[in-house]
């Protein structure tokens, strides 16, 4: 059950993600107008850099560019993440996860993670990598 104050967030901003922190306390995040925030029950909210978003886990990579809006569908419906990544050019690519995800790069050195999400879908993790 959302608390007011994350009610009335989602009220001004529109749906957000409620999440819990290593403290066990609950955030709400949510992307507004281009950026990234993150709103606490108590009503305060912090906005998020890209540059402050930083991971070695490539899923969580990805989870972050696919929940701005970066991801994108490469290849075709019926292929593996492989696969498409494949007919999509990228190269150097390695399984990531027992899941099919794969890791590839573009030409110009961007890292591409492929996850199969009712088909082949991409997101550019370059930005997210530490």
């Amino acid at each position: 059950m959302r608390s007011e104050n994350f009610q009335r967030l989602i009220d001004k901003y529109g749906e957000g993600r409620l999440n819990v922190g290593v403290d066990g306390e609950e955030f709400l995040y949510f992307f507004s107008e281009g950026q990234e925030y993150i709103a606490y029950e108590n009503g305060d909210i912090a906005e998020l850099y890209q540059e402050d978003r930083k991971t070695d886990n490539f899923a969580e990579a990805w989870g972050w560019g696919n929940d701005k809006g970066e991801g994108y569908s490469i290849g075709e419906e019926y292929q593996s993440p492989m696969e498409a990544a494949q007919s999509d050019g990228l190269t150097c690519i390695i399984q990531i996860s027992t899941d099919g995800s794969v890791l590839g790069y573009k030409e110009d050195g961007s890292a591409i993670v492929v996850c199969d999400s009712n088909g082949p879908w991409a997101v550019d993790v370059t930005d997210y990598m530490e």
